[in-house]
């Protein structure tokens, strides 16, 4: 490879442009490929998969993390044992509803 640098912002070398190799050689003796191949473990054996249900809840907490607090910005009541609907709520129960579509 042939990386060229560029004087950038306040004068910073970055990369202006990258040219590959002219010729390109393989990784590996075509008799070995199938070896190489073979020797690939399926995914599920090299993961260990949650249930759907499981997936669903954490990726709900990952993208409304604050959902269920009483000290979340979702609202500015102040009775703060009543849960507060919020635009966050409300884009969960979307993301929720496009799985079970997806899923079913």
């Amino acid at each position: 490879m042939v990386v060229k640098m560029e004087h950038g912002f306040n004068n910073w070398l970055v990369p202006g442009s990258v040219i590959t190799a002219l010729k390109p050689t393989p990784l590996a003796p075509k008799k070995d490929i199938p070896t190489i191949i073979d020797s690939v473990k399926p995914i599920d054996e090299l993961f260990q998969f949650a249930p759907i249900d499981e997936m669903k809840v954490a990726l709900d907490k990952h993208i409304n993390p604050n959902a269920d607090d009483s000290d979340s910005t979702a609202g500015t009541g102040k009775d703060f044992t009543k849960k507060v609907e919020s635009e966050e709520d409300e884009v969960s129960e979307k993301i929720g509803a496009a799985f079970d579509k997806l899923l079913t």
